[in-house]
């Protein structure tokens, strides 16, 4: 026979039950709060306990014959003390640790220094082998959920597991097949027993349950294959809102190495949840959307960082990438002429046409990198010509170069020398461009399209730098190559068919590799692009083609007569379909692969959708859609899991993200006010507007697969003091003062505190985060300061503070007596140009306008908006009562003028003038 392991695991997650108490809840608090680790006992606790984990109201000590868990009521010395018992078990069990967790603890006593412990190892799991014969149980703590398992060997009995909760009042078990444990706090949960077997490619559930007998318990399960593994399902390891009182959506989503999510979207909401030191904390005025991005701690119980990106106007965040480094890559649109730019970037000025629709229909594209701590923008760059512009979707190598995907309207949309097409085609192209890692220029930038419109969705880039793009054409002309799986248009039975499209453009962006439709007799569409280390490319999307193309023995291959989504591997040189299947009743926009080719999807699923036997929720619960998140296998056969995610309104998931462990990541948008959250995370709250119909963003992790994750990549080195450079220690400075310090190499942002003790005791005088190794302030009273640095490294993790240093600040000198108001000087009447005049480009202008009198100078604008908003085309002042300007772009603009008195006083603005650089 051969080795096999039997997992059965029991989430303990205790939750307050339904017993009328008012103490019940300070319980699940205490589980909400539930640490990660575990840590070794070296003598700072009794002698019979092996490991142990702490908290401020909670304690949990794992002996060979029991799990001891200390428990107080919140605000209140009040407690309780339970033992989960191992009943008959091997008294010469082996208690043992693994995976090692990066942190350190240390137990200090100052009434006895030689029972402290300084730096004691921590672990994430706990470990009891052969507990009974055969039998191992394993124990996590993980976001406010104790999960243990026990892991059966060939010959092991399920029926030798037997467990009593010593200090409990009494067992039963709910509807839901959960163990609750009446205490005298009130109800604890135990989640129910979950299992299933993977045999031949199909996910085989087990049937499982807690089996009662008087005041212990054990397992039922039902009959499975000793020759194949019994592996745990996946469960929700955290669900949380995302936003303000007012409309949010999620809408896409990534996740680093160590199991941090970033998600960008768009908020309506002025009190959108923004982090201190994040990079705008102000936004969403008047109902205007904002683009925001935010990272969440690998718990779900906080914010990272969550900072809005955006202007004046209206603003998308579309999709995210990450880099090895925490760096987040948003890209989307823009209709804020303010939205913030760096000064290396590769085009700074918002590019808006002349009338008639000015204001309208004029959006640029956007793509903006922010820095690990989300605190700076590293780059910020417009991309777009005189009208419509929109990203997306993007992708990063592996040199952090950022290829995008979107679509134009603008006929001087920036393409570069040698790229594949430089022309306009239709009203709305299709277009894909490289930006260097620096944001500072295109690397190439290509049209992508025919005579009619495209719309690209999704873009992926392989080991080689090629661009796979998809989306649909409306195009009979789209380019395709030829040998490829379709290179004509299927045609249709009306004007406005939209093709599923494929293109693989090269590096360089100069040729197309392959490109082929996609699609039946109907409108199709292709959503999300995903590819795997030979090459081939996985795609989702829509049909509503009956004649869509299949492979036979796929999951589903009957069109359902209305419209559906669709799972395609298509073969590395775009020639030929390796699986082609419909997903059933279910919607699925989004996918992420796996290592072995499976794809987890995300999308909307309504009653009919198929689920699993193990889903997470079987139940449809409302509205028009639920969130639907399901995982194909590699063969697309089945659909090996398939789960609901919603509440009694109307939910769905717009983008998955896996980490290197596997778990799913899902961001999306609800406007159900019961959308499942679970304890511990950082929003349960739903916050959504019905008045403004709307919603609000969610994301949620789902973990998968046997046994515990591998333990995140060590964290980055804790950088050392920095080295102060300037003012020196005792020196008397004026105001403005600039403190500046010698860079630590392993720093991704500085904290500078400013006091008038050594001890820097709050409130300071002044403290401020940074990126740079400088800080300049002009607000410091007079007086003897003291002052010192840190550096912070990319986990945000502080190093000791530089030894201080005290300066003497000047008193600012006496100000002048202030002069005797005048009255303000009149406009100047301008003279030329006239109203209204077309000047040829290129032409040398002079602005000409009247004297004013008791003028010393005179202040023009020129700008290309008439309610002049800075940044100003040009601005200057001089004596003179004209002014001379060369190169001013080619488009409408309008210029006014004002005097100046002899203390600098302003006066009135002369009338706006239009006029025109063009022939």
């Amino acid at each position: 026979m051969l080795g096999v392991s039997v997992l059965v695991q029991v989430g303990a997650r205790l939750d307050a039950g339904n017993t009328g108490r008012v103490e019940s809840e300070p319980v699940g608090d205490a589980y909400a709060r539930l640490p990660l680790t575990f840590v070794e006992n070296r003598g700072q606790a009794d002698g019979q306990v092996r490991y142990l984990a702490q908290g401020g109201r909670y304690g949990f000590f794992f002996t060979p014959d029991s799990l001891a868990m200390s428990l107080l009521e919140q605000d209140s010395a009040t407690g309780v003390n339970l033992f989960l018992d191992f009943i008959d078990a091997n008294p010469n069990v082996s208690v043992g640790a693994a995976h090692g967790a990066p942190t350190t603890v240390s137990y200090l006593r100052a009434d006895s220094p030689a029972g402290s412990r300084r730096g004691l190892p921590t672990y994430g799991e706990v470990t009891y082998r052969q507990l009974w014969s055969g039998v191992d149980m394993a124990i996590t703590g993980r976001d406010g959920v104790l999960k243990y398992e026990f892991r059966l060997a060939p010959g092991a009995r399920v029926d030798d597991i037997q467990l009593a909760y010593r200090g409990a009042d009494r067992l039963t078990t709910d509807e839901a097949g959960g163990l609750l444990v009446d205490t005298t706090l009130g109800t604890l949960r135990d989640t129910p027993p979950v299992s299933y077997q993977v045999i031949d490619g199909q996910r085989v559930p087990v049937a499982s349950r807690y089996l009662l007998a008087g005041g212990s318990y054990g397992f039922a399960v039902g009959g499975y294959d000793p020759e194949h593994e019994l592996v745990i399902d996946p469960g929700l390891e955290y669900s949380t809102f995302l936003g303000g009182f007012g409309n949010q959506t999620g809408a896409a989503i990534a996740v680093d190495a160590a199991g941090s999510a970033y998600v960008t979207g768009f908020t309506q909401s002025p009190t959108f949840p923004t982090t201190a030191g994040a990079f705008d904390r102000t936004g969403s005025a008047s109902n205007d959307l904002d683009a925001f991005v935010a990272k969440l701690n690998p718990a779900g119980t906080g914010l990272a960082y969550s900072t809005f990106l955006g202007g004046t106007n209206f603003d998308w965040g579309r999709d995210i990438a990450v880099d090895a480094a925490g760096n987040a890559y948003v890209a989307g649109q823009t209709k804020s002429s303010s939205f913030p730019t760096t000064s290396n970037a590769f085009d700074r000025t918002f590019n808006v046409d002349s009338c008639p629709r000015c204001g309208i229909d004029q959006y640029d594209a956007f793509v903006a990198k922010l820095n690990p701590s989300g605190s700076q923008l590293v780059y910020s760059t417009f991309l777009g010509g005189f009208d419509f512009d929109d990203i997306l979707s993007i992708a990063l190598d592996g040199t952090g170069q950022a290829y995008v995907a979107g679509q134009t309207v603008s006929s001087n949309f920036p393409t570069t020398a040698g790229a594949f097409d430089t022309t306009a085609n239709g009203e709305y192209d299709a277009f894909v461009a490289k930006f260097n890692a620096s944001g500072s220029q295109l690397v190439y930038s290509t049209r992508l399209g025919g005579t009619d419109n495209e719309l690209p969705s999704a873009i992926a880039v392989d080991a080689s730098g090629n661009a796979v793009v998809g989306g649909s054409t409306r195009s009979a002309g789209f380019p395709t190559t030829p040998g490829t799986l379709q290179p004509v248009h299927s045609g249709g039975d009306f004007l406005d068919l939209f093709e599923g499209f494929v293109t693989k453009v090269n590096a360089t962006g100069s040729a197309l590799v392959y490109s082929t439709f996609l699609g039946g007799t109907k409108p199709d569409s292709v959503s999300d692009v995903s590819l795997d280390a030979l090459g081939n490319a996985y795609l989702l999307g829509g049909t509503q083609s009956a004649a869509f193309p299949t492979t036979p023995g796929t999951f589903d291959t009957t069109f359902d007569g209305t419209s559906q989504s669709f799972a395609v591997k298509l073969n590395a040189t775009g020639s030929a379909l390796l699986y082609s299947t419909f997903l059933g009743r279910a919607g699925a926009g989004s996918g992420a692969l796996t290592g072995d080719g499976s794809i987890w999807l995300a999308g909307g699923g309504g009653p009919d959708a198929f689920v699993s036997p193990d889903a997470w929720d079987p139940q449809f619960s409302g509205g028009s859609s639920d969130a639907y998140v399901a995982k194909l296998n590699a063969t697309a056969t089945a659909l090996d899991y398939a789960t609901f995610l919603g509440g009694t309104e109307s939910d769905g998931a717009f983008d998955v993200a896996l980490d290197p462990a596997g778990n799913v990541y899902v961001s999306g948008r609800t406007t159900s006010a019961d959308f499942p959250t679970t304890a511990g995370a950082f929003d349960r709250v739903y916050s959504g507007d019905p008045f403004i119909l709307g919603a609000e963003a969610w994301i949620a992790k789902l973990a998968v697969g046997p046994g515990t994750p591998p333990p995140p990549p060590p964290p980055p080195p804790v950088p050392t003091a920095p080295e102060l450079a300037s003012p020196a220690g005792g020196a008397t400075v004026a105001q403005p003062v600039t403190f500046a310090w010698n860079p630590v190499t392993e720093a991704a942002s500085y904290t500078i505190q400013v006091d008038e003790i050594s001890a820097f005791g709050a409130p300071l005088i002044l403290t401020a985060n940074v990126t740079v190794t400088e800080v300049t302030t002009g607000t410091l009273p007079a007086g003897t300061w003291f002052w010192r640095v840190r550096a912070v490294n990319p986990a945000g993790t502080p190093g000791p503070w530089s030894q201080f240093r005290t300066i003497t600040v000047q008193a600012p000198p006496t100000p002048p007596p202030t002069p005797t108001p005048t009255q303000p000087l009149p406009a100047p009447a301008p003279l030329s140009p006239g109203s209204d005049a077309r000047i040829p480009p290129g032409t040398t202008i002079t602005f000409d306008w009247g004297d004013v009198s008791g003028a010393a100078s005179y202040t023009i604008q020129i700008d290309d908006s008439q309610s002049f908003q800075a940044p100003f085309t040009l601005e200057a002042t001089g004596a003179a009562s004209q002014h001379t300007a060369s190169g001013l772009p080619t488009q409408r603009m309008w210029w006014r003028v004002r005097a100046n008195d002899g203390n600098g006083v302003p006066g009135a603005w002369s009338p706006a003038r239009r006029f025109e650089m063009r022939n």
